[in-house]
């Protein structure tokens, strides 16, 4: 749909205004030239969208297997925190503030969904964020300070 409108603007507009352009710089452009400029053209918009497919395919995260989901945390908090997931020593570490974890942990569910409560410790504080959890899915869960304290979302 897009390359088809695409073209019916590009023609006219080349037609119209570039190619006459070009004629006042004395450059004559014959209709092979005008052939191979356009297959330049593709070429490099193929060249361009192969480069943003790859990196689209880099940011892909292979689904979860049954009994089990995938798990990022990130940490808005204003200080260091320590997750822990019950039945599941996925995040040992405690995790800075602003720290994008690099990959999405994998928990054990052993159900196609289960609750499960979270336990967050800021500072000395433990709140428990209560989330519901699907197998094989991802979940990003963020942190975050107010002042009733950490919540979960």
């Amino acid at each position: 749909m897009l390359n088809a409108l695409m073209i019916l603007l590009f023609v006219p507009i080349f037609d119209l205004i570039i190619y006459p352009l070009v004629s006042l710089c004395r450059i004559n452009i014959r209709p092979l030239r005008k052939m191979a400029t356009g297959m330049i053209f593709a070429a490099l918009a193929f060249g361009a969208a192969t480069l943003v497919e790859v990196n689209v395919v880099k940011t892909v995260v292979e689904p979860a297997p049954a009994g089990k989901c995938l798990l990022q945390v990130y940490n808005l908090a204003g200080r260091d925190i320590s997750v822990k997931v019950p039945d599941n020593d996925v995040f040992p570490d405690p995790i800075k503030d602003l720290q994008d974890l690099p990959n999405y942990e994998t928990l054990l569910l052993e159900a196609s969904s289960k609750v499960l409560g979270i336990a967050v410790t800021l500072s000395g504080k433990e709140s428990v964020c209560e989330q519901t959890f699907e197998e094989q899915k991802a979940y990003s869960l963020i942190i975050y300070n107010t002042n009733s304290g950490i919540k979960c979302k």
